[in-house]
């Protein structure tokens, strides 16, 4: 994989937010077609790091969307509950069915480094001078990327995208 990937992890280390960003912008397609495909692994691209200082830049973003999931649940053989003869008496004592599920998803990133969805970061200063590294890695998030938010002990992906605006090839920061 032609990318640096990067590992953020919330305070409670269940969760993290990935950050692959390609070498070049032509590895971008490259990368998609990795994390997409049949030969994805897991393994591969969710393992192995190391815990290092690192001078992290990304820009500030937020995505959200919402997705009507019935013909996904149906696919997984669901279909009763859309159907008059569902047995939702645990939820309602009147007779019912389902019909619609959605769910909405939203990621914020904000200048402060704060990551927001469905947890929350704390962002800490550190005291000392000392503890500083001489040559922490350098991360700048300038160009496209994707990104994950995975909750890592059950090795569960809840949000997936990509940082792109195709009216600009480079992200300019301060």
């Amino acid at each position: 994989m032609d990318s640096d990937i990067i590992r953020i992890p919330f305070v409670n280390r269940r969760f993290a937010l990935y950050i692959a960003l390609p070498k070049s912008e032509s590895a971008l397609s490259t990368l998609e077609g990795e994390i997409t495909g049949e030969n994805f692994s897991d393994e591969t691209f969710f393992h192995g790091y190391q815990d290092t200082f690192v001078n992290l830049t990304i820009p500030k973003f937020k995505l959200s969307s919402n997705m009507v999931l019935n013909n996904v649940l149906i696919g997984m053989g669901m279909s009763e509950a859309f159907s008059s003869a569902a047995n939702i008496s645990g939820i309602t004592r009147e007779p019912a069915k389902m019909s619609y599920i959605i769910q909405k998803a939203l990621i914020e990133v904000q200048q402060s480094g704060t990551v927001a969805a469905a947890a929350t970061a704390i962002i800490m200063e550190r005291t000392s001078a000392n503890s500083l590294p001489l040559n922490p890695y350098n991360f700048f998030a300038n160009r496209y990327f994707v990104f994950f938010l995975r909750e890592d002990r059950l090795q569960l992906i809840l949000f997936q995208g990509k940082f792109a605006d195709p009216s600009t090839k480079e992200i300019n920061f301060p």
